[in-house]
């Protein structure tokens, strides 16, 4: 079956690009939705409240050289839901509902053949040893959204993932590997209950935006072990465990097209989490009150004209947790470059490249580092596809010398229906 899976998926991405040069595929490929406007019945139900979603995200990945094994394997993602318009169904004003599920199939290639940390697929945004059974479907996210003060204030409470929102900048998105995407990869794995899709938790988050260049954003939730547990399918509602509080300032200059410098984004925060976590070196001994510090930034540096997004960004994330009896990942580093429109005519398109690093805990004997160079090519294919050829190196897989560096290439397709 994988292997029907891949020719599948393989056949898809050439048979688009194929589409780009029909005269009547490039008028399905402008259209804002696969599945465009349903003979109107969309547009009818957004403007009654309801605005119903989903995106497809998959990839197929191997690795010709290094890692465990040789191997090839299909991994993919669907996110589906509801956004109800509380304001246009009931009347009350700033207030929405947005309700959703996910379904996971394939299979992790770090897993299955390469034996690295740092997953090559941002399908599988866990750590080596848990895994996905194929076809897995979760419930995702229940979630209130109030705003308030002619939307300078945001309050989300429910079932949401921390990542969504924490420690996250849009660069990011156009890696494939989950260390990179959407978040730094150490802060994964130092907190347990740190969700991103599929997992969620209760909590909630406020977010303040005085101004359109900064804003202040903090979040406390429900920090239960079982966030992660496979096997739940997301329908355990508990709230045992401790707390996670989270705080985020941002700094985004030059965001207008009027504005004459160039447009940045600069992030720093914090999280602490009141959670008794096993130490690394004896998992009967637990220890509470883990913290930790992060910073992200991308700053364009070149911009090929006025009245346009096309050019050069360089982007970073740190992320430093100092209490390594108990913090896979003590320190953290991804650093890069991105450049959109690089390629004539394609000024959509997004090229990246970037490093990442991350080093193990002194409690960990025989682990040091491991390291991910990536190198993508975002294909902007129509409004809601886009193919990604991607080659990934891994060095010091797992952070030791036991398993040879792997090279690993493939492709990234996602679309909105």
């Amino acid at each position: 079956m994988r292997n029907y899976k891949t020719l599948f998926f393989i056949s898809v991405f050439f048979f688009t690009l194929i589409l780009q040069t029909d005269t009547f595929a490039k008028g399905w490929l402008d259209q804002q939705y696969m599945t465009g406007n349903w003979g109107g019945h969309r547009e009818k139900l957004h403007d009654r409240g309801f605005t119903p979603f989903a995106n497809f995200h998959m990839s197929v990945l191997g690795n010709p050289a290094g890692g465990i094994s040789k191997g090839l394997e299909y991994s993919g993602q669907l996110i589906a839901g509801v956004e109800f318009d509380l304001e246009k169904i009931i009347k009350i004003k700033g207030l929405s509902f947005i309700a959703s599920g996910t379904w996971i199939s394939g299979s992790s290639l770090s897993q299955e053949h390469i034996g690295n940390i740092f997953s090559v697929s941002d399908v599988f945004n866990l750590p080596v040893g848990l895994t996905f059974s194929s076809d897995s479907f979760r419930l995702y996210q229940l979630m209130f959204q109030q705003k308030l003060f002619e939307d300078q204030v945001l309050l989300s409470f429910g079932r949401l993932a921390i990542g969504d929102s924490f420690a996250t900048m849009d660069i990011l998105d156009n890696f494939t590997n989950t260390a990179f995407n959407a978040n730094p990869g150490a802060i994964k794995f130092n907190i347990p209950s740190f969700t991103v899709d599929p997992f969620s938790n209760w909590g909630a988050r406020i977010r303040y935006t005085p101004s359109e260049k900064y804003y202040f954003m903090g979040g406390v939730y429900s920090a239960n072990p079982d966030v992660a547990n496979l096997d739940n399918s997301g329908l355990d509602f508990s709230f045992d465990g401790g707390a996670l509080f989270l705080a985020e300032f941002a700094y985004s200059p030059n965001q207008k097209d009027t504005d004459t410098g160039l447009p940045g984004d600069y992030k720093i925060g914090g999280y602490f989490d009141s959670t008794e976590i096993a130490e690394l070196s004896d998992p009967n001994v637990e220890v509470s009150n883990n913290y930790g510090i992060y910073a992200l930034f991308q700053q364009m540096i070149y911009l090929e004209r006025r009245s346009s997004d096309e050019g050069l960004s360089v982007f970073s994330t740190v992320a430093f947790a100092p209490k390594e009896e108990v913090n896979t990942f003590p320190f953290f580093y991804s650093g890069g470059f991105g450049y959109k429109g690089l390629l004539p005519s394609r000024g959509k398109d997004t090229t990246v490249i970037g490093l990442l690093v991350g080093f193990f805990s002194d409690d960990l004997p025989g682990q040091n580092y491991e390291m991910i160079v990536e190198l993508s090519y975002n294909i902007h294919v129509a409004k809601w596809l886009a193919v990604q050829p991607d080659i990934q190196y891994v060095i010091n897989p797992n952070g030791t010398d036991d398993i040879d560096n792997a090279l690993v290439m493939g492709v990234r397709i996602e679309a909105d229906f």
